[in-house]
């Protein structure tokens, strides 16, 4: 049930300035462009998939943060949902206030709505676990960096399962930087 591009396109254009909060309206353009390419990617809107619609939403984090009367299949209802879920990632709370997530991934050259992109795809937690072991040395949990290798595009001449977690977090962090740009 792929879509064209002028449908997603208007269906995101449906979502409200106040439902963006401090993000740039570009943001889910940006979501949809990597996650589906524009919701046109083979199996985008296959229900039976763990993630799936135009955001690549999985269904606990559509129940938690979407409109019930919906589905993530509903691209509108779907970017408020993803929108919603990115600004409870990015926000410095609890022992993590003093922290400044959002601060250490923009001195890492990270905008606001990659950090979003970011927080979406490795979870919160990863997120922290990419940032800590840049800046803090620390080492990626193996479940963050079997997502990064997951969602990592193949370099011709690089094994990236040899990687240390630093090179690797790098490496993944240029390339989404670029898609992020270039969306």
């Amino acid at each position: 049930m792929a879509r064209t591009r002028e449908q997603t396109f208007k269906d995101i254009q449906a979502i409200t300035q106040s439902d963006y909060g401090d993000f740039s309206p570009d943001t889910l353009h940006n979501f949809a462009q990597i996650e589906s390419s524009y919701g046109r990617g083979a199996g985008v809107y296959d229900v039976g998939k763990k993630y799936s619609g135009t955001f690549q939403m999985g269904e606990d984090e559509f129940a938690k943060y979407g409109d019930t009367s919906s589905t993530r299949m509903d691209t509108t209802a779907a970017g408020k949902a993803t929108l919603k879920y990115a600004e409870k990632n990015l926000k410095n709370t609890g022992s993590w206030k003093d922290w400044g997530m959002d601060k250490r991934m923009g001195d890492l050259g990270i905008d606001r709505g990659l950090q979003a992109y970011i927080t979406h795809q490795q979870g919160r937690g990863g997120t922290i676990d990419l940032i800590t072991s840049l800046r803090e040395g620390g080492k990626l949990g193996a479940g963050t960096r079997e997502r990064i290798l997951g969602n990592i595009s193949s370099e011709e001449g690089t094994d990236f399962n040899k990687l240390g977690d630093k090179d690797l977090v790098n490496r993944y962090l240029g390339q989404y930087k670029d898609k992020w740009s270039k969306a």
